[in-house]
């Protein structure tokens, strides 16, 4: 079977899903969205006007995974799209805001969990952060199904024809 190591490594991994897992829950319960919906709906507060480039930058996600999110949120009414005319050129001419439905999200939920951890973190010493993040990219490295070349360059509607 697995050595002691790796079942102990194991169960903590699990323990850190679930627990993001279980935060993401109880946020979609509580305002309706998920939690890295809400901390997009945060970036996007807290930059104003960011481009898309902008936002997948912030988030540190796959431009696949924040076209979904933006999908998502513009559906629901809480983000807009907004151009500096009518005819956007590129994603750096498309701007995400807040709707005031979005602004009411960010304002009434509770922080995400990067928020906790971040307060968190920031008591470890610089060695103990550098080992988890080094930690953290392998364990990223390793869920990552999609090798980087293989990955596609997602295109949200409402800049259709604007890459």
């Amino acid at each position: 079977m697995y050595s002691s190591d790796f079942q102990t490594t194991l169960r903590a991994i699990t323990r850190l899903t679930n627990a993001a897992h279980l935060q993401s829950r109880r946020v979609a319960t509580s305002h309706g969205v998920t939690g890295l919906e809400l901390e997009c709906l945060r970036w996007v507060a807290a930059g104003h006007q960011m481009t898309f480039d902008e936002l997948a930058l912030q988030l540190m996600i796959p431009d696949n995974d924040l076209l979904e999110i933006l999908e998502a949120l513009e559906e629901r009414g809480l983000i807009m799209a907004a151009t500096k005319d009518d005819e956007a050129r590129t994603r750096d001419d498309v701007h995400i805001a807040l709707t005031s439905k979005g602004a009411q999200v960010v304002i009434s939920a509770h922080p995400p969990i990067s928020e906790l951890l971040a307060r968190r973190l920031a008591k470890l010493s610089i060695d103990e952060q550098m080992i988890l993040a080094e930690a953290a990219y392998l364990l990223i490295a390793a869920l990552d199904e999609t090798p980087k070349e293989e990955q596609v360059s997602a295109t949200w509607p409402s800049l259709q024809g604007t890459s």
